[in-house]
């Protein structure tokens, strides 16, 4: 998706949709209804039959006629003003483009209009990322693609319009929003791939394509060097495997030379059968994704570096299959971690947290600020906190 700034409004922008923001308190929401009415009279029966209220995420589409450049209008709701955020407009804007693309607009406009004081720049980021995300397909195994969800088209191009004033502030901030997706985009696409695609050495090899095109210097340690570190956590999961291990070494050094670098850890278990201790059969195609951890810190790491912050970040993954064989690890075993401390194995589908205590370990190194990991440890997570919040 292509993504432009234009000094412009709402009625000149040409598009084949132009999305407008409404909030739903009456205050906002009647000062909406008489400006947009106003300058776009078919807008009228929208408001008079009061089938769009402002709610979150609510979309109405209607035809501006001779009034606007754009065919057809899309109003979408932020709920009430005082608590409009960021993550309203993400949403809002996610909301405004499925909308759009259900009916073949191709290329959407967005007037970018701020409210409760909070900035352009942010707004037209906040779009950029709700209505990139919301196309988002994992279709590269599919032989015949589809244009969309099969319930109508892609919208390919997005177009910011603000007043010359803002033109710099919302072209940096959709600038920000479109590096922020491409690492989410990076992670997911790792997340989404099957396993014969993505394990140890092919996520290492992706780790080290993102390094270069971003700018990050990226280690890979082969199964000899994690030997020579004693890594006995890592080793141990991975003896079922015939695949070897990796730690792979991201260091993004761009920060002051006396800061103390974040460090970031991802678990990267690209297949978890359970080992000897097996899952149930029933979703065991899922344990794919015990290797989220490691695709969101390379994603992390990638957009940070196409940002070119001025920090220190160091990002650590340790990856290998947990598989049942004549080799694996077993319950009863005793293994030894990089810095001499040692765990009795109780069950083999706890595997997480013996080949994060290596990197935690190895993360010591670095004597970082602080340290950030990211893993898919339990299904229990979703019993405490459901399917949206992670820990």
């Amino acid at each position: 998706m292509s993504v432009s700034c234009i000094v412009g409004n709402r009625r000149s922008a040409k598009a084949d949709a132009i999305v407008v923001f409404v909030a739903q308190d009456e205050k906002h929401f009647k000062a909406s209804e008489k400006a947009l009415t106003s300058e776009i009279p078919h807008l009228t029966p929208v408001f008079e039959s009061k089938d769009f209220t402002g709610k979150a995420n609510q979309t109405i589409l209607a035809y501006g006629g001779s009034a606007t450049a754009a065919q057809r209008v899309i109003l979408v709701g932020l709920g009430e003003s005082s608590g409009v955020t960021l993550e309203k407009f993400r949403r809002a804007a996610a909301a405004a483009t499925k909308r759009a693309a259900a009916s073949n607009c191709g290329h959407v406009a967005f007037e970018i209009a701020t409210i409760n004081g909070i900035d352009s720049a942010s707004i037209a980021q906040a779009i950029v990322e709700g209505s990139i995300l919301s196309q988002y397909r994992f279709d590269k195994y599919k032989t015949i693609k589809e244009e969309g969800s099969g319930n109508g088209g892609m919208v390919k191009k997005v177009t910011l319009v603000t007043d010359k004033a803002h033109q710099k502030a919302v072209t940096k901030g959709a600038g920000i929003g479109e590096n922020i997706v491409d690492g989410v985009t990076l992670a997911r696409d790792l997340a989404n791939a099957p396993n014969n695609e993505i394990y140890p050495e092919t996520l290492a090899k992706r780790a080290q394509e993102a390094g270069r095109k971003a700018g990050f210097k990226t280690t890979v340690l082969d199964k000899k060097k994690i030997e020579e570190l004693k890594m006995g956590g890592l080793l141990g999961v991975n003896a079922g495997s015939v695949r070897p291990p990796v730690f792979i070494v991201m260091e993004y050094m761009k920060g002051p030379k006396n800061e103390k670098p974040l460090v970031l850890v991802g678990k990267g278990i690209t297949f978890d059968t359970g080992g000897i201790s097996i899952k149930p059969g029933a979703g065991m195609s899922d344990m794919k994704s015990d290797m989220h951890g490691a695709a969101s810190v390379i994603g992390t790491m990638y957009t940070i570096a196409k940002l070119g912050l001025k920090r220190n970040v160091v990002a650590l993954v340790p990856s290998t299959e947990n598989m049942p064989s004549g080799t694996a690890y077993v319950p009863g075993d005793i293994l030894t971690f990089m810095n001499g401390k040692t765990a009795e194995i109780d069950n083999t589908d706890a595997e997480g947290r013996l080949v994060l205590a290596d990197a935690l370990c190895y993360a010591d190194r670095y004597k970082p600020s602080a340290v950030i990991d990211l893993a898919t440890l339990t299904g229990a997570i979703a019993v405490a906190l459901g399917t949206v919040t992670t820990a």
